[in-house]
């Protein structure tokens, strides 16, 4: 059969769509793929009329986010991320500490003055001892016991401390022989009870079970820091000793 050249479609054209304007519509008649391989040949793949290049990506919007905007935004959240982390583990460790380690009357965790009794062993049995809030500067109230009690020297100051002892066992005990007591310094130094007339004596009197004495004893020590001290508290016999931190 005879087939006239000119009437025979161009190979060159056969597959391929006249060129649309990049951004314009394609015209009635025009195939979507033919539209789409021509905003390809464009520089844009999905025919949306805006390129995507190197250097931008594109968000939900169709607007360009550069790569400055993305890196300081990563950045920011970043910040957040570390600081609620950081923020909530120290709250969480210092809620821990006190937590996991209560006080036990020890030199490290000692009790607070007032708020516990302890217990020591006598010849006779046991005794409970508690000590109460300290007066910070007892010379009034020692001068009022006494009229020959002499001022505190240079530096130094007389505290008081209130004690109350129970007999918890059989026998008979006295107040003032079932422990001794001590003040320490934050630094460590320690100092005996001052000898001097108290308002309230502990005197010799002897308790049976279950009966109770109270009385104040004194000491003098270095006036600077004297709130941030301890009392320690040893039984008669040396088998227990507490600690009471003053404040």
């Amino acid at each position: 059969m005879h087939h006239d050249p000119a009437s025979a479609p161009d190979a060159r054209y056969e597959h391929e769509a006249p060129a649309t304007p990049q951004g314009l519509a394609p015209t009635p008649g025009q195939s979507g793929p033919a539209w789409q391989g021509a905003a390809s040949r464009n520089g844009d793949p999905y025919g949306s009329g805006s390129a995507v290049t190197a250097d931008h990506r594109a968000d939900p919007r169709g607007r360009p986010l550069s790569r400055g905007f993305l890196a300081g935004l990563l950045a920011v959240c970043l910040v957040i991320v570390l600081g609620v982390g950081i923020g909530g583990w120290a709250g969480a460790s210092h809620f821990l500490r006190e937590e996991e380690v209560p006080p036990d009357g020890t030199h490290a965790h000692p009790y607070l003055v007032g708020t516990e009794a302890v217990t020591v062993k006598t010849s006779q049995g046991t005794a409970s001892i508690e000590l109460g809030t300290p007066d910070w500067d007892a010379y009034p109230e020692l001068h009022k016991a006494s009229r020959t009690t002499d001022e505190a020297p240079d530096g130094e100051v007389y505290i008081l401390i209130p004690v109350k002892v129970t007999n918890t066992g059989a026998g008979r005990i006295t107040g003032g022989s079932v422990a001794e007591i001590e003040y320490q310094t934050e630094s460590g130094e320690e100092f005996p009870q001052k000898w001097v007339t108290v308002p309230r004596s502990a005197g010799y009197g002897e308790m049976t079970e279950n009966m109770s004495q109270e009385f104040d004893m004194a000491f003098l020590v270095p006036a600077e820091g004297v709130e941030s001290g301890r009392f320690r508290v040893t039984g008669a016999l040396e088998e227990e000793t507490f600690w009471f931190r003053a404040s």
